[in-house]
């Protein structure tokens, strides 16, 4: 009987996988999100949040969750940003992301995500190594140099590509969940089978052990 436990549990599992809603994304913040004013002696002094993620970013908020990945070291500056720009764009970051200057593939594949995006090229460059989709923000000029990379002129390409992404990520998901359902029927099939012989077996010794006790 173990044996048909084990099978039954294997298949409750099987049911139980879902589809998630939404797909995790990273974004960078300086000059992705955030548009900087660098004083002379590199020091920047005033930023302001980029009119295409202003309009755009809200876009993706009923099939991605965000995650912040900058390189940034300084959390309580980074954190008063984000507290700015979840208000001002009515968007939510799930976690922030301080990789200290490093690059970053490592660390979205850390919070989970398929796709990061950022406007430096080097901070994506080892993207590939955690299989994340790296996506290159207002880059026109290295379309041929990074040709492992998605370029995207501005925010409205960004969101188009994803919503396309989004789209094919779940009808992939969708199939995939299908031949596992499909998977499943013949060997619930075999279970009942398995489950009506033994039980037939049950039944005859149940018999035997009457005729034995009779005849005692």
């Amino acid at each position: 009987m173990l044996f048909i436990y084990r099978i039954h549990w294997n298949i409750y599992c099987l049911n139980k996988i879902n589809i998630p809603m939404k797909l995790r994304l990273g974004i960078d913040l300086d000059e992705t999100l955030i548009n900087n004013v660098v004083k002379l002696d590199g020091s920047k002094s005033k930023w302001s949040i980029k009119k295409g993620a202003l309009k755009w970013l809200p876009e993706l908020t009923n099939n991605f969750e965000f995650h912040l990945i900058t390189a940034r070291a300084d959390k309580s500056e980074v954190d008063a940003i984000v507290a700015v720009i979840q208000w001002k764009c009515r968007v939510e970051f799930e976690s922030v992301t301080l990789t200290y200057y490093e690059k970053k593939g490592k660390f979205a594949h850390d919070v989970g995500c398929k796709w990061l995006i950022d406007d430096y090229p080097e901070y994506l460059s080892n993207c590939k190594d955690y299989d994340i989709v790296p996506i290159l923000l207002n880059k026109k000029k290295y379309k041929k140099k990074y040709k492992d990379f998605v370029v995207c002129e501005n925010w409205e390409e960004i969101v188009k590509y994803l919503q396309k992404e989004y789209k094919d990520t779940m009808r992939d998901m969708s199939r995939v969940l299908k031949e596992r359902q499909d998977e499943i029927k013949p060997i619930e099939k075999s279970v009942l089978e398995i489950k009506e012989i033994m039980h037939g077996i049950d039944q005859l010794t149940n018999e035997q052990q009457k005729e034995l006790d009779t005849i005692h």
